[in-house]
């Protein structure tokens, strides 16, 4: 019965190292890439592995027991049940911070990074972009009159319409590009390794793709954008109030549209 035991521990705990590999595997797709789907299947993970290492618990103490039968050692058995069990533990609450810090950086509602995320991905991609001379432009997006949808259909609908257009554009947009929320209804977009005119082109595919998709509920929705390209020197918000100025002018314009940012033409429209 012991070396069965024993055979039974040595299964277990390669079960084990193969679920956790794979449970943090998927934590960071869910990290860049938070889905609903990879979500469920992180919480299957995590219970896999609760099982498995529950198993190991119970083979190790079933052991325990044969080995000091003789000996009576009711002391070596709680000891060595404890170890155990803290090292289940320990794994545990890793796991468990690691998830609360994958909470802690996207936005409840949509899953996708919010707007502290937004604060640090934008550091790190002009550190990366000074470093290295490479290319870097911010996308800004918002809902065009999003508060009638509010107000004609409720605010669980319009929670959903978000819902359904981070999801539209997460795929639509390449794995290097970074969809964040950073308000009720604005979404900004950090394309790495992106001039102006590619910002451009990205921008455009994306409207068009919201522009002749039908939403549930609330059918046609549109959105305007604004995109600014990086200049060396410049700083975080230097940039967000390009991409911001960009916006406006957007919307100005009649909404449903992609603005690049330029100096005269957002000066043109604000003293208007």
């Amino acid at each position: 019965k012991s070396c069965k035991e024993e055979k039974n521990i040595v299964n277990n705990l390669n079960r084990f190292k193969k679920s956790w590999i794979a449970l943090q595997n998927d934590l960071l797709k869910y990290q860049k890439y938070p889905t609903a789907s990879l979500k469920e299947k992180l919480i299957e993970e995590s219970e896999l592995c609760w099982k498995t290492a529950d198993a190991i618990v119970l083979s190790t103490q079933l052991v325990t027991e044969y080995k000091v039968g003789g000996i009576k050692s009711f002391y070596i058995i709680i000891i060595l049940n404890v170890i155990t069990a803290l090292m289940v533990i320990c794994l545990v609450v890793l796991y468990v911070r690691k998830k609360l810090e994958v909470d802690a950086l996207h936005d409840p509602l949509t899953n996708v990074y919010n707007k502290r995320s937004f604060q640090k991905l934008m550091e790190y991609e002009i550190n990366k972009t000074e470093r290295y001379n490479r290319n870097f432009s911010l996308i800004l997006f918002d809902i065009d009159f999003f508060k009638k949808i509010n107000d004609k259909f409720g605010h669980q609908v319009g929670d959903y319409t978000l819902i359904e257009l981070t999801q539209l554009i997460n795929g639509s947009i390449r794995n290097s590009d970074i969809l964040c929320r950073i308000g009720g209804e604005e979404f900004a977009i950090i394309s790495s390794e992106t001039n102006l005119e590619q910002a451009y082109s990205l921008s455009e595919k994306i409207r068009k793709t919201v522009e002749n998709y039908k939403f549930k509920t609330v059918g046609k929705v549109t959105i305007s954008l604004g995109i600014a390209q990086y200049s060396k020197g410049m700083s975080k918000y230097e940039l967000y109030n390009n991409a911001d100025k960009a916006l406006y002018v957007a919307k100005q314009h009649g909404r449903n549209r992609t603005e690049k940012y330029s100096e005269c033409s957002c000066k043109n429209c604000f003293s208007n």
